[in-house]
């Protein structure tokens, strides 16, 4: 019961970890066939991993990532805006790694940034409780202090997705094929 493995519980909504007694209880009603869940990755591997530099200034890993996984795990924001506070990265640096680096390496020209010819996507970010407040996308306000307003999905793929969706009417973005100039010509903050 120490929370070192949890199992997922589908409410219909959003996939949620439980662990503890009642994910024992809720795995065995279930006749142990459901997900399970491990903590595997130590937190000091993980800040080294985030805030690790080449000689040139740039990241040895270019872009936070998160569990693409069943259950919805993404602590960019939590994880990342610690490391700010922290002193391990400033704000730019965040920037970068949450957002700019990740559109870069799909080859989302306009994603990651705020210029001319963006999507202008925007997260309103809470620094001080670590969460984000807002997200604003294509313009419409989809998630106002923890609560989601909006509905629907955009879906990032590459051309071997792109028929499958735009046949069942689900929207998506057709990432570039990727190339090798992707990684060499990172983003140094």
């Amino acid at each position: 019961f120490d929370g070192a493995a949890g199992v997922l519980v589908d409410d219909g909504v959003i996939g949620k970890l439980l662990s503890g007694k009642g994910g024992v209880e809720y795995w065995e009603s279930k006749e142990t066939k459901t997900t399970g869940s491990f903590k595997v990755n130590p937190a000091v591997s993980r800040f080294l991993i985030a805030t690790a530099k080449r000689f040139d200034g740039s990241f040895v890993v270019d872009s936070f990532s998160t569990d693409g996984g069943c259950y919805p795990r993404n602590v960019i924001v939590e994880n990342g805006l610690l490391l700010v506070k922290f002193g391990a990265l400033n704000l730019n640096e965040y920037a970068v790694k949450a957002s700019l680096n990740g559109a870069r390496a799909l080859g989302l020209k306009s994603k990651g940034h705020l210029s001319v010819g963006a999507d202008a996507d925007i997260s309103i970010l809470d620094i001080q409780n670590e969460k984000a407040f807002a997200t604003i996308v294509e313009g419409n306000v989809i998630m106002l202090d923890g609560q989601f307003l909006g509905k629907g999905t955009t879906i990032i793929c590459d051309e071997r997705g792109a028929s499958t969706l735009a046949k069942r009417g689900i929207k998506h973005i057709v990432k570039e094929e990727f190339s090798l100039k992707q990684i060499t010509d990172r983003f140094i903050p």
